[in-house]
């Protein structure tokens, strides 16, 4: 008895399995193929045109104020297609970075005769021509926080933000120049030669755009900026 009860089992389970084996091999059949399941990547316009740009806080930059600049900084240039990454590293050694940002605690003295020693940030140019290396203040980006208009004394947590934003927005505009590869400055937006304290709280997008004609340069360079810019930049 237990012999044919033995027999049983063993044909149940060559039936099992070869029932299993037909079932596996139909659903294969009627499977799609796994490279028929990769759906193609949308044709972003940001994703055409990338900047890694490297940055190496100063000692006195909270991570609020990190974040914040780098969050401004690739914010404004999103619009035109541009998209930047942007790296925090002591060690800014970075063999792939477009543009190197170097930040200190004090105030910067470039120029002749310290000219420009309350710039926030002043990207190196060798002659007319800019190199991928970026000089920053937080100090002159934390004193003209701490003048905005809505900055209350005794609200660090405030100023701390709006020093961020400063940051990103200044680099922003030193990263025009890099793009660009120009010293030139316009009247209006972005690439104007000065920021005052009204650019810290600002939420005029006229202060941070950039004008035709400078888009019209990119867009020569790069269809994604045309694509963009005709698409109207929101």
């Amino acid at each position: 008895m237990s012999l044919i009860v033995y027999s049983l089992r063993c044909m149940l389970v060559a039936a099992a399995m070869t029932c299993g084996g037909l079932l596996a091999s139909a659903i294969a059949q009627t499977r799609p193929a796994r490279t028929a399941m990769v759906v193609a990547p949308l044709p972003l316009p940001t994703a055409v045109v990338r900047l890694r740009v490297q940055v190496r806080p100063s000692p006195g930059m909270t991570r609020t104020v990190q974040n914040g600049m780098c969050g401004e900084l690739t914010r404004i240039w999103a619009r035109y297609a541009i998209r930047i990454t942007c790296g925090l590293s002591t060690a800014i050694d970075a063999p792939d970075a477009s543009l190197r940002v170097y930040v200190f605690d004090e105030h910067l003295s470039l120029g002749s005769a310290g000219r420009r020693e309350h710039a926030i940030a002043a990207i190196v140019f060798s002659g007319s021509q800019p190199t991928p290396v970026v000089l920053a203040s937080m100090r002159a980006a934390s004193d003209l926080a701490r003048n905005a208009p809505e900055v209350r004394a005794g609200s660090p947590g405030l100023r701390e933000s709006l020093t961020s934003l400063v940051l990103g927005r200044v680099l922003a505009h030193e990263v025009g120049h890099f793009l660009f590869e120009s010293p030139d400055h316009v009247g209006e937006g972005l690439m104007r030669p000065q920021f005052d304290r009204w650019d810290a709280v600002t939420s005029r997008r006229e202060r941070l755009d950039i004008e035709p004609a400078l888009v019209a340069r990119l867009a020569r360079r790069w269809p994604a900026v045309a694509a963009a810019a005709a698409g109207g930049v929101k």
